[in-house]
Order: structure tokens, then sequence, then C-alpha cells
């Protein structure tokens, strides 16, 4: 009995087993409860449509509630600012008109010292232009020697004091040797004065525009002939005859001191060279009148005779005959009149001139003053 009631305990136990009380069940279903349950795809779908259209629901509510706060505010007048605010804002515009004056301020220090700078490097760059100037002018010594800044060298003396002093005193001016190349500058350097300067063409610009110039160096003309007994009657052709004391003059000069012919040579070039060739055609023209009588020079080399009879035979009354027997004319005609057709004797002119034509023909305004005084008085 005992055996049976233990098997059928085992038996009964295993059915328990395998059928589960009311109890169990329900309990097993708590647990199934309490856990998570897998969705399916459609049902998370769902639930995600519910969730943005409840999203975009709570949104649109926030949009009408600013909107209508906007709206209502907007219905409400505005507040004018309190006495505090008042104060407040004084202070920040009159903080923001002192940062204003004080850009303004620095804005014009700055352009005070630019301009002060741009003025300093013009005065520094006007100072090195002065002082180029002047150490070019330096060189310049006929220039500076006609502008009474410079004496004459060696052993010479300002323009003014030779035109003035110096006049009528012929023993100086034949005895001194240093002031016909200052007096009567050229181009080329003089072979006896290494004291002075050949012209340069600065110089020779300055002395046929510059009316001061001029004026000296017609003064200077004066002075020479005077020198060697003739006077100019023209002054705008620069025509010549013989001063009062010709023959002692011619005498001393001409006929005796032979280097006088030389200066003759270099103030007919200088005349060239400076705007006065006027001059240089009538000296040549009257001094070979002074020779060879109305004869002239041409028919006098064209006479093959031996030139002793020549010149005997041209007419005693002619002052410096004597110089047909030197062919020192023939230095002399080549700065007068040319045939400018004739290419041989402009080459001539310009070889002994060191000078083109063109510069050769300009004229003086000594020259064209004098021509203008006289249509004004016609």
């Amino acid at each position: 009995m005992s055996s049976k009631q233990g098997t059928n305990q085992s038996k009964n136990t295993k059915l328990t087993d395998y059928f589960p009380s009311k109890n169990s069940i329900n309990s097993k279903q708590d647990q199934l409860e309490d856990k998570p349950m897998k969705k399916s795809k459609n049902q998370v779908a769902m639930k995600s449509v519910k969730s943005t259209n409840s999203k975009s629901d709570s949104d649109t509510e926030i949009v009408d509630e600013i909107q209508s706060s906007n709206s209502s505010s907007g219905d409400k007048k505005i507040k004018s600012p309190s006495k505090q605010d008042q104060i407040e804002n004084k202070k920040v515009d009159n903080s923001i008109q002192k940062v204003g004056d004080a850009l303004n301020q620095q804005n014009k220090i700055q352009q005070e010292e630019e301009e002060e700078q741009k003025q300093t490097s013009e005065q520094n760059q006007q100072l090195a232009e002065k002082k180029q100037l002047r150490s070019h002018s330096q060189k310049l010594k006929n220039l500076q020697f006609y502008l009474n800044n410079l004496q004459s060298n060696p052993n010479g003396d300002y323009i003014l004091n030779i035109l003035e002093k110096w006049k009528g005193k012929f023993k100086i001016l034949e005895t001194h040797h240093g002031y016909v190349q200052w007096l009567f500058p050229n181009f080329f350097q003089s072979r006896f004065n290494n004291g002075s300067d050949p012209l340069r063409e600065e110089e020779a610009e300055e002395f046929i525009k510059n009316p001061i110039i001029a004026n000296r160096l017609k003064k200077a003309y004066d002075l020479i002939y005077e020198f060697f007994g003739m006077k100019i009657v023209n002054n705008i052709t620069g025509e010549v005859q013989r001063a009062d004391n010709y023959k002692s003059r011619y005498y001393e000069t001409y006929i005796t001191s032979y280097h006088n012919h030389m200066r003759i040579r270099r103030i007919l070039c200088h005349f060239n060279n400076v705007g006065f060739r006027r001059y240089a055609i009538s000296l040549v023209k009257f001094l070979e009148k002074e020779i060879y009588g109305e004869k002239g020079y041409q028919k006098f080399v064209e006479d093959k005779r031996p030139l002793v009879q020549k010149w005997q035979e041209l007419p005693q009354e002619l002052p410096l005959r004597q110089l047909s027997r030197l062919k020192v004319f023939e230095e002399w005609q080549i700065y007068g009149e040319i045939d400018e057709n004739n290419q041989i004797q402009v080459e001539t002119l310009q070889d002994n001139c060191f000078a083109n034509i063109q510069d050769i023909k300009r004229e003086s305004i000594y020259l064209i003053k004098l021509k203008e005084a006289k249509h004004q008085h016609l």
C-alpha cells in the first residue's frame, strides 16, 4: 500500500509539472506583462506618425502664441523713457561724442604731421636742388662773371668795374692779358689764359636771352671798339666807323701789336656765339675796306701778282693796308657774311664757331628790343 501510494505520488508530481495550476498560469502571465513586448513594424510606424502630429501641433501652438503676443504688444503704446533712461542715454551720447572728438583730433594731428613731413620733404628737395644748382652755377664762370658775382682771372676785376673804370684806359687794355677771354668768351679754351673757361651752351643761351647780360655785352663792345679806334654808329646793325683818334689807335693796336689780331678773331667768333652775328658781319666789312679799300679782299686774292707788288699798289690813304701782307683778314673773313647755299662756307663758319648755323643766326634780346622800339616809333 505504501509502495502504491509512493508510486502514485510520483506520478502525480509529474502530472502537476505538465499541467500547472491556475495560480501558476496567472503568475507567469504577470511576469510576461512586466517585460517589454516586441512591437510589429506597423505599430512602430503608427506611433511615429502620432508623435510627429503631436509635435507639429505643439509648434503651431507656440507660433500662434508668439504672434498673439507680438500683436498684443504692438497694440500697446510705446512708453516714453524714464528720467533715469534719459540720463543714461545722455551719458552714452556724451561718451560717443567724446570718442568722436578724440578720433577727429587724432586724425587732425595725423594730417598735420603728414603735411609737416611733406613740407619738410619738399624743403629738403628744394635745398638739394639749390645746392645742386649752386654747385652747377659755380662751374658757369662766364655767366657768374657777367652777373657780377665773379672776378676775371688772373688779376682781374668784376664786370661792372671793368666796364666803368677800365674804359679809355688803353695801357691797361693793351698790357693786361687776362680780361679778353672773360669779356668775349667762346666755345673753345684759351691757349693763353688757363684761368678762364670756355663758354658753355647754357651760358650762351643766357647771354642771348638775358637782357641784363646783353646790355653789358654791348657796353663791353663799346669799350673794346674804343680801344681799337672804332665806334658803333648803329646799334641794330652794328655798323662801324672810325673814331676820332683812329690813327693813333690803329697804329697801337693793329700795326705794332700783333696779338690784337687774335683778339679781333676772338671777338668775331664771340659775336656769332651770343646773338650778335650782325656785329660780326659789320666789323668784317669795315675792316675789309680799311685794308683793301673798294677793291675788296676777293679781288686782291684773285690777283696773281707777287704780294709785295699788290699791297704797294693799294691806296696810301687806307690806314690798315699793311695788314694785307700778313693775311690776317683771311682768318677774320670766315666769321663775316657767307653764302648759306655754299656748303663749304657754312661748314667753315660752323667749325670755327663750334656751333651750328641755326644757333649762330639767333639774335640777342638786345637787338630784338631795339628793333621793336624802332617799329613802335614809326
